[in-house]
C-alpha cells in the first residue's frame, strides 16, 4: 500500500483458505456509498476504509472485501491521524479516520435529512455540531496478556482480538492516561494467570470512575484488594470496581449541571463528551422554550429534566432503570428543581396519551430501538410542542411517522459526537399545526 494514504505500509497477515476454499478475487471497484457503519460500498459489497467515488483495487469474498490499494483517491481522503488505524492494525475504535472532518459531518447531516423526508417532513435548516478529537469521556478497553506483556486496546474490527494501543486520538488524555497507567500496574493489581478483563472508565466531574469487568471480585487477596486501592489513590480515581462491587470510592462520581449535583451510577449512561451533551441540552432546552410543564420520556440521570426544571417547568421524569431513577432525584434535590420523577417502563407500559394531554411539552429519548408505542401515545396526545432526541436516525425516522400528519418539524440538530464513526445524535423540535376551528 502506498505511503501518503496511511502512513507506512504495514503487510497484511497471510490469509489461509480451506482445502477447496478458493482465494479472494481480485477486482477493481469503484465505490458508490456510504453504509451507515462508514464502511464504503461497491454495489452490495461492504469494502472498509474507501470513500464514495474512489476506484480501489480489492480483494472480494461474498459480501464483503478487503481494499488493498486505492487507485484514485476521493477529494474527502485525508491520511489518518492514528497509527492504529487502517487495513494493517484494524482497531475497531474508528472507522472514518481516513474521511475530513468537514466532509464526515455533512454525510451526517444528509443522512438525518433523508430520515426526516422519508419521515414525511419538509426538512428546516439544519443546526450541526461536531465534537473535537480527544473528547471522548467514556469507554469500554480490553486488557489482554501479550507476549511482552500486558497491553489495553479497542477490539479488532469485526473481531474479538485486541489492538494494542499506544495513542488514541479519540479518548480523552485523563482517560487515555488512566488506562495506561492501570495496564502497566496490572501485574501487581489482578491474580497471576491469563487476564481476560475490560475496562470501562468514565470521566466524571468529580473524577474518573473505573469498573473491571471479567475479574472474580471474590477471588481477590489481601495483597491484590491493597494494590488497587493504592492504584485509586495515586491516579486519583473518583471510584474503583471489580464487576458491580465498588472496591474503592474516594470521591462519589458525579455530574454537575448548574446547581445540581447527580450521583452517576456504575455503568450508568452519560453523552460521549461534555461538548456533545451541551450541544445536545442546547437544542432540547432552546426547542422547548418557556414553558409551565413538559414531561421527559426516558430521562436518564436527568441530562435534560433538570435543566428544564431549572427554568422553572414543572417536570415529569419518566425512567425504567432505578439506579438512574434514585440518581435523578438526589440531582433533583441538590438543587431545590421540583421534578417528579416516575420510575416506569415505558416500553413495556407507555404513559398514555390522556395522561400526556395535560402536558405543555414532551421531550422523549429512548435507546437505539426507539419507542414507537410511547411515540404514538404522544402524537395522540397532541401535546403542542415535541423534541425528539435519538441516536439512530432510521429509527427516528420510524417513530416520528405518528406525527407527519397533525406536525411541522421546525428545528433539526445533528451532533457527531461519535467523531469517526458512523453514529449520530439527533434532535428534532415538532411543533403541532393549529387547527382552524372555522
Amino acid at each position: 500500500m502506498p505511503n501518503g494514504l496511511w502512513g507506512p505500509a504495514v503487510p497484511n497477515r497471510p490469509r489461509r483458505h480451506g482445502s477447496g476454499v478458493p482465494p479472494p478475487a481480485l477486482k477493481t471497484v469503484i465505490i458508490d456509498r456510504l453504509a451507515a457503519s462508514g464502511e464504503g460500498m461497491a454495489g452490495d459489497v461492504a469494502l472498509p476504509y474507501t470513500l464514495p467515488g474512489e476506484t480501489v483495487r480489492a480483494r472480494l469474498s461474498g459480501k464483503r472485501g478487503e481494499m488493498e490499494a486505492v487507485l484514485a483517491a476521493a477529494p474527502a481522503r485525508v491520511t489518518p491521524p492514528c497509527p492504529h488505524f487502517g487495513p494493517g492494525a484494524q482497531c475497531g475504535g474508528c472507522a472514518l479516520q481516513h474521511m475530513d472532518r468537514a466532509a464526515l459531518l455533512a454525510w451526517k447531516r444528509a443522512r438525518v435529512e433523508a430520515a426526516m423526508l422519508r419521515a414525511g417532513f419538509a426538512v428546516p435548516p439544519v443546526h450541526t455540531h461536531q465534537s473535537p478529537p480527544r473528547s471522548r469521556r467514556r469507554a469500554r478497553l480490553a486488557l489482554r496478556r501479550f507476549a511482552d506483556g500486558l497491553h489495553f486496546g479497542f477490539r479488532q474490527r469485526r473481531s474479538h482480538a485486541v489492538v494494542p494501543m499506544e495513542v488514541c486520538h479519540i479518548l480523552t488524555l485523563p482517560l487515555f492516561t488512566c488506562a495506561r497507567r492501570f495496564a502497566e500496574a496490572a501485574e501487581g493489581l489482578l491474580p497471576k494467570g491469563a487476564i481476560n478483563a475490560d475496562l470501562v472508565l468514565t470521566e466524571t466531574d468529580t473524577g474518573i470512575d473505573l469498573m473491571i469487568l471479567g475479574v472474580d471480585e471474590g477471588g481477590l487477596g489481601l495483597a491484590e484488594r491493597e494494590a488497587l486501592a493504592n492504584f485509586a489513590e495515586v491516579a486519583d480515581l473518583a471510584r474503583l470496581s471489580v464487576g458491580e462491587i465498588p472496591l474503592v470510592t474516594r470521591t462519589p462520581p458525579a455530574m454537575r449541571w448548574g446547581k445540581a449535583s447527580v450521583p452517576v451510577p456504575q455503568g450508568g449512561f452519560l453523552q460521549a463528551t461534555a461538548d456533545g451533551e451541551a450541544a445536545l441540552r442546547m437544542a432540547v432546552c432552546t426547542g422547548v422554550g418557556a414553558v409551565r410543564s413538559v414531561a421527559d420520556l426516558f430521562a436518564g440521570i436527568g441530562t435534560f429534566s433538570l435543566p428544564l426544571a431549572a427554568t422553572g417547568a414543572r417536570v415529569l421524569a419518566a425512567e425504567g432503570a432505578p439506579d438512574a431513577v434514585s440518581a435523578l432525584r438526589t440531582g433533583a434535590a441538590s438543587a431545590g428543581l421540583a421534578v417528579d420523577v416516575l420510575r416506569r417502563d415505558l416500553f413495556t407500559d407507555p404513559i398514555a396519551a390522556e395522561d400526556l394531554a395535560a402536558f405543555e411539552a414532551v421531550v422523549f429519548d429512548p435507546p437505539r430501538a426507539g419507542a414507537a408505542a410511547q411515540a404514538a401515545a404522544i402524537a395522540e396526545a397532541g401535546v403542542p410542542l415535541v423534541a425528539a432526541v435519538s441516536c439512530q436516525p432510521g429509527t427516528l425516522a420510524r417513530d416520528l411517522r405518528a406525527f407527519s400528519a397533525a406536525y411541522d418539524l421546525t428545528a433539526l440538530t445533528v451532533v457527531d459526537q461519535f467523531l469517526w464513526s458512523g453514529h449520530i445524535e439527533v434532535v428534532a423540535i415538532l411543533r403541532r399545526r393549529h387547527v382552524n376551528s372555522s
